[in-house]
């Protein structure tokens, strides 16, 4: 089963396009890894917060300090976690937050290198037992 995550780099959006094609390889939609991890550009016109928790919303909107109108999805498997810090690090290394399926929380660049547990997850992976 594929996870998915949401990022908001601070950096505009040409900018993130330039750093994401020297992180991944270009495809006909967006990006991918030899992970493999494939990417693409989201927005509010294509559904960018169509399933979210109105909650999970606001606290992005307090944490950025606005509703972001565009973000990078990433689709990824847990086996390939490791791989998934990596490159939403380096997609952050500029500024930016991150949003896992798992826990609302919004995820920092310090909080996904450090690999810290918040509210009983990691990033990208589900509650640790």
């Amino acid at each position: 089963m594929s996870e998915n995550v949401f990022a908001f780099p601070a950096a505009p959006r040409p900018q993130v396009v330039r750093h994401l094609n020297r992180l991944a390889v270009p495809t006909p939609d967006g990006w991918t890894t030899d992970a493999p991890l494939y990417i693409w550009p989201v927005d509010e016109a294509s559904g960018l917060y169509q399933d979210w928790e109105p909650e999970d919303i606001a606290s992005l909107e307090y944490t950025v300090g606005h509703r972001p109108d565009w973000g990078v999805q990433i689709n990824y498997r847990i086996s390939r976690r490791v791989q998934l810090l990596a490159f939403a690090a380096a997609l952050l290394e500029h500024g930016g937050v991150a949003v896992d399926d798992f826990c609302g929380h919004v995820w920092t660049v310090a909080e996904i290198k450090s690999d810290v547990l918040i509210k009983g997850a990691r990033f990208g992976e589900g509650p640790v037992r």
